[in-house]
């Protein structure tokens, strides 16, 4: 249902006056409400945490690089993040043994780290869910989320 509506308010942007960042917005919300949510599971809460900080780090970038871009570049994105992170949890589950579970953590990982959007030299913070332990969600922050949600599908076709 989630992200029926958040396909539903991207698919207005071309149509309709919407208000910029929008779908970035709304994703922003919902994240947010998850990773605060102490009745959803740690690792739910953990992977609403990831999209909360990736978000939160494309605006940063945006406004540090890119000051005069639309805003709309960030709903692109967002969406796209939410795609993926939606897409690796789906990909996740259909995976029963601990060995194809890993290719699969790997391969989204993977992705991640050759689909740079800013070139950020802060290796630290941009990869901070991979070197940190207990996380799902091990992808560098600094990823351009359209071109890595591209490559990740043309992967799975092939399989």
């Amino acid at each position: 249902m989630r992200k029926f509506i958040i396909c539903a308010l991207f698919f207005c942007m071309g149509t309709t006056a919407v208000h910029s960042q929008e779908v970035y917005s709304k994703i922003m919300q919902m994240s947010k409400d998850v990773a605060e949510d102490r009745s959803r599971s740690l690792t739910t809460r953990k992977i609403a945490t990831f999209k909360v900080d990736e978000l939160n780090y494309m605006a940063m970038k945006a406004r540090e690089l890119m000051p005069d871009s639309t805003m709309r570049m960030l709903d692109v994105q967002a969406l796209a993040m939410y795609d993926y992170v939606e897409l690796f949890i789906k990909q996740l589950t259909i995976e029963s043994k601990k060995r194809e579970r890993k290719a699969v953590i790997d391969l989204f990982k993977r992705i991640t780290l050759e689909n740079p959007r800013y070139f950020d030299m802060d290796k630290e913070l941009i990869m901070s869910y991979i070197n940190t332990e207990g996380y799902l969600t091990q992808f560098s922050l600094d990823t351009d989320w359209v071109k890595a949600l591209d490559a990740v599908k043309k992967v799975l076709s092939n399989l």
